[in-house]
């Protein structure tokens, strides 16, 4: 689940978080009475007199607006319905609200995202698990040898040098950090290898991620970072030319 966005009321000019949505147009009001007043401030034909459906009391809005705030509107109808829903305290941002439904616990839609968001150790105690479940399942389908490996024995074995690039690999970074450690087999599970110690070496997450299935993984690195000739055939053509032009 994608974060929610942070926008700028154009009525009240205070901020809101909007939740996350793969089309349509952005939200300009934090709240429909914001839109309301800035529709009224645009076209002040279109401004009634009305008295609140709920609480009685006279407010100035559009033609098809029955209550005075969102608040009176769901009291109005709780009330029609005959159910009994007091207000309580949003379990995000602490403020007093009158819920529509019995089981809500927070304010709004954007409350309710920011409390379902994850901290970063969680997030990644969840991945390293899927990660090892899946090798697991891996294994299993391609039976090959496996040993019980602790990856900061390899990582202090190996001296914390990468085994695909040969430079050393920083302690501090974490994943999904393009720098950071991870195990690579040096012959691939998926060409024959198994998961032992001897099969597994230290390696950036980059390198690993570039090597993919690869045996000859310094070879391939070495391929993808040739320098181009450019500039060989450009300074080729600059001496044919200064010849040509001293022959002259």
């Amino acid at each position: 689940m994608r974060s929610p966005r942070k926008r700028l009321c154009r009525g009240c000019q205070q901020t809101f978080f909007e939740p996350y949505k793969r089309w349509g147009r952005a939200r300009r009001y934090c709240s429909q009475q914001c839109k309301d007043k800035a529709t009224l401030a645009l076209r002040p034909s279109r401004q009634v007199q009305h008295n609140c459906a709920n609480c009685q009391k006279s407010f100035v809005g559009l033609k098809q607006v029955r209550y005075c705030s969102r608040r009176c509107g769901i009291m109005h109808r709780i009330s029609q319905e005959g159910r009994t829903i007091l207000p309580r305290e949003c379990a995000q941002c602490r403020k007093s609200f009158t819920p529509r439904r019995q089981e809500a616990k927070y304010c709004s839609t954007a409350c309710g995202h920011l409390a379902q968001r994850k901290p970063k150790h969680e997030k990644r105690a969840s991945l390293k698990l899927k990660w090892a479940r899946d090798l697991a399942k891996r294994r299993m389908l391609l039976a090959v040898q496996c040993e019980d490996i602790q990856p900061r024995a390899i990582f202090e074995r190996d001296n914390w040098i990468c085994g695909i690039c040969k430079k050393r690999v920083g302690k501090k970074y974490r994943y999904p950090h393009p720098l950071s450690a991870c195990l690579d087999h040096i012959m691939p599970i998926s060409k024959g290898g198994t998961y032992t110690a001897r099969n597994v070496q230290c390696a950036h997450n980059r390198c690993n991620s570039r090597k993919s299935n690869h045996l000859h993984a310094a070879r391939t690195q070495a391929k993808a970072h040739q320098p181009s000739n450019r500039g060989r055939r450009s300074g080729k053509a600059r001496q044919e030319k200064a010849a040509i032009a001293s022959s002259r």
